[in-house]
């Protein structure tokens, strides 16, 4: 079978969405032959272009898509009332290159007789190349999965639109629609009124390459955050919860890239310095950091779906805490396999790292009970087949 994987986005990884295709791509079936169109600027065209596979072929676009051309101006011109005016100005162009994509996507899908698409989209409505590849499939005989990796967004003045226009190539199209978490399946049925929604998790290697420590272990205690650095993520909870915590032998070690203005609010925050933090770029693999780590934290407040960094911790027993916003909850029961604080709630999380933080025993326990509940719920295995039963009808 001929297989037609779509991904855009549009800013700088590393990004769970990359990492779930990837997985895909690289654990599927060497019979199928595997095409994934990505964006013009997409960050991760390097990443895909070391998967070394003969069934496996990257189209990358020539040319922007206006999603591309918008983000350009937006970049360009600080003042956003006249961006949305220039996105006005600009709308006949914006129109014709997506008429060129259009027909673009139509030639890809006719050449490469094109059995089954994966269109794998961000937050509702997803991006422009995602929406347009719904009215680019129709006519064909195709069966068309539509992947939401995370929450539909909030409908505005401006995306209102958008949306509905959207919602009614669904309608059109019948694309099935799956998600990767009950919470995220639940929001997309109050949000969008569609009803039949599968859900499948994500799912990762069992096996990972075994890197030696990077340096010898210290009595400190490490804490490891990965992931984009914004408000919505809940950092600032964790910086002021160690701060409050007061522990001279603590360190967090934040992975990622995001907004500079709320990197200096983190710093502000740790202004005593009661505890070491240190920023470092995003690392493609983190196997090699979470042998360093005894607990990853994700704090996120709104927005995560899933939670790939929780069962990458699981799978080398890393003990995690996480809030119980989105989808985590499903993944991490509390006082069972991990620690949940509740939303927002500083004291709740200052709490739970004392728990990790004075007792070893609870680290291992936790640890331990984390990477059977992978083993049993998150493993690749688990996750392939679903998809290839969709696919093959097994």
């Amino acid at each position: 079978m001929n297989f037609l994987y779509i991904l855009e986005e549009n800013e700088s990884g590393p990004s769970g969405v990359v990492s779930v295709v990837k997985n895909k791509i690289i654990n599927w079936s060497e019979s199928d032959s595997i095409y994934l169109l990505i964006n013009k600027e997409h960050w991760a065209f390097k990443e895909f272009s070391k998967i070394k596979k003969k069934n496996f072929k990257i189209i990358r676009l020539k040319f922007s898509t206006s999603q591309e051309v918008n983000l350009f101006f937006k970049k360009k011109i600080n003042f956003s009332l006249i961006s949305k005016i220039l996105r006005l100005i600009l709308l006949p162009y914006e129109i014709l290159i997506n008429l060129r994509v259009f027909f673009y996507l139509r030639q890809i899908i006719k050449s490469n007789s094109i059995d089954i698409i994966f269109n794998h989209n961000g937050g509702w409505p997803g991006g422009i190349l995602n929406r347009i590849v719904l009215l680019s499939s129709f006519g064909y005989d195709i069966k068309n999965y539509l992947i939401i990796h995370n929450y539909p967004v909030k409908k505005n003045f401006f995306n209102f639109l958008i949306i509905k226009l959207n919602d009614f190539f669904v309608y059109l199209i019948k694309p099935k629609i799956i998600t990767v978490s009950k919470s995220c399946k639940k929001d997309l049925i109050f949000s969008n009124h569609f009803s039949k929604i599968q859900v499948i998790y994500n799912g990762i290697d069992v096996n990972f390459i075994k890197s030696k420590k990077i340096n010898s272990r210290s009595k400190k205690i490490i804490i490891s955050y990965f992931g984009k650095i914004h408000e919505r993520k809940g950092l600032h909870l964790l910086v002021e919860a160690l701060n409050e915590i007061k522990l001279k032998n603590i360190v967090l070690n934040i992975y990622g890239d995001g907004e500079n203005k709320y990197k200096k609010k983190l710093v502000l925050i740790n202004t005593p310095k009661n505890f070491v933090l240190n920023f470092y770029k995003p690392v493609p693999d983190i196997t090699r950091f979470l042998l360093l780590t005894d607990i990853v934290v994700l704090p996120s407040i709104k927005f995560e779906s899933f939670g790939m960094i929780l069962i990458e911790a699981m799978r080398q027993k890393v003990p995690v805490i996480c809030s119980d916003a989105g989808g985590m909850k499903e993944i991490v029961k509390n006082n069972i396999n991990g620690l949940i604080f509740k939303n927002n709630n500083i004291n709740d999380l200052k709490e739970k790292l004392l728990t990790l933080i004075n007792s070893e025993t609870k680290r291992k326990k936790f640890g331990i009970k984390g990477y059977l509940t992978f083993k049993n719920k998150f493993t690749n295995k688990i996750f392939i087949k679903k998809y290839q039963k969709l696919s093959y009808g097994k």
